[in-house]
């Protein structure tokens, strides 16, 4: 009986401390604006997937390419779907503990790659191990796909220009 108590205890601090108010961000109005300098996105062709054809670290456009509630999860794309740009995902790195000397410019490191299909409003996105630290996950387990607003289509096209 003492050993349910304890654990009942525990739970309960555990709610306690970890702020599980029930509150939802919605009803606060708190939103997750992206801050500036906190990501910078690549964008390639499928021609050039080694030179970037433009980076943004504007915070209005990544917003834009990041998750929406307007994109929807898909289990699968149609075969033959053919690439037509890649965008490269980096999140500045807030405290890295290997680095030696202190440096003006911040450290970033890719979280995901997100690839567009020709004539489709399909992607397909890929987290990097970095996204989830200390594990090593597979792209089997790691790729996602959607269907994506033309908005997202549009500026990304936008950027490839």
């Amino acid at each position: 009986m003492m050993k349910k108590l304890w654990m009942a205890a525990l739970l309960g601090l555990m709610l306690v401390l970890s702020g599980c108010s029930g509150e939802k961000a919605e009803d606060t109005g708190e939103t997750a604006a992206v801050e500036e300098g906190q990501y910078k996105i690549e964008v390639f062709t499928a021609e050039s997937t080694s030179e970037p054809v433009n980076t943004t670290e504007d915070p209005a456009v990544i917003e834009k390419l990041l998750e929406s509630p307007d994109w929807e999860r898909i289990t699968e794309v149609p075969d033959g779907l053919v690439p037509e740009f890649g965008l490269r995902i980096w999140k500045k790195v807030e405290v890295n503990y290997n680095k030696t000397e202190e440096s003006k410019e911040p450290e970033y490191e890719v979280i995901e790659t997100i690839t567009t299909f020709k004539d489709t409003d399909y992607i397909e996105r890929v987290y990097s191990s970095n996204a989830v630290k200390g594990a090593n996950i597979p792209v089997s387990v790691a790729a996602f796909y959607y269907k994506v607003p033309q908005e997202f289509l549009n500026t990304v096209r936008k950027l490839a220009e």
